[in-house]
């Protein structure tokens, strides 16, 4: 493939993710090196012998905006809050928290989509495709579901989301970590911004997340670098 047709297909695959997805991804940067070779990335980067091909910006930034947030995946998480009882600000203030409503956002732990869950965790609640919006929803409610009927308390749910549910077993309250007493407060204050409609007044993620890159072989050879992890062909 020549340089003019990877780069509208790279552009082509990024709009139609951000198209698709109902938020923003990373911006996708492209450099060629002096051998030539192909360096994709999320970050600009400022290093010598790099020459930068071209930028896709994925979304238009959203800022920090709860307006913005309080219309993303409003069905999924309506259909969510009514199959297992949790309420929707509550549903959107942890997402809002964990991802930014980033549906393919990885943590450096290796947590997963709009609710940020865990590999083991996910299949526990029946998610098989933590990239799916719907069903990453569906499993984090359920999942803030059962830690509600375990401990009785949103505050201790709250804090089992962030930091297990053995950990706030084991210490009878919120554990003492950093951390986790930051997030809780974090969220129940998305919460009730949510809820009164009112605008934030800090950055929402808690902790960095990023989102991969996937080269993408199609069946004619021709090669894709896109951050859809649903792309057919995918080779990490």
């Amino acid at each position: 493939m020549d340089w003019k047709n990877f780069l509208i297909h790279a552009g082509f695959c990024l709009a139609l993710l951000c198209s698709s997805s109902g938020t923003g991804a990373a911006d996708l940067y492209v450099y060629s090196d002096s051998e030539g070779s192909v360096l994709v990335t999320h970050y600009a980067l400022a290093k010598k012998g790099l020459t930068l091909l071209s930028v896709y910006k994925s979304s238009p930034n959203h800022g920090d905006g709860l307006s913005y947030n309080r219309k993303s995946f409003a069905g999924e998480i309506q259909n969510a809050a009514n199959k297992y009882g949790v309420e929707e600000n509550l549903i959107r203030a942890v997402i809002k928290a964990e991802s930014d409503f980033d549906p393919y956002a990885i943590s450096s732990a290796g947590a997963e989509g709009l609710m940020q869950l865990m590999p083991e965790t996910a299949k526990r609640m029946g998610v098989e495709d933590s990239f799916n919006p719907a069903q990453n929803i569906d499993g984090g409610a359920r999942y803030l579901m059962q830690l509600h009927s375990m401990f009785e308390d949103s505050r201790l749910a709250i804090a089992a989301y962030h930091a297990g549910e053995n950990n706030v077993a084991a210490y009878g309250d919120i554990p003492p970590i950093p951390a986790t007493h930051t997030y809780v407060s974090r969220v129940l204050k998305y919460y009730d911004q949510y809820k009164n409609g009112s605008t934030p007044t800090y950055k929402s993620v808690l902790s960095p997340v990023h989102t991969k890159i996937y080269k993408v072989v199609l069946p004619d050879g021709e090669i894709l670098y896109t951050t859809s992890p649903t792309a057919n062909q995918v080779n990490p």
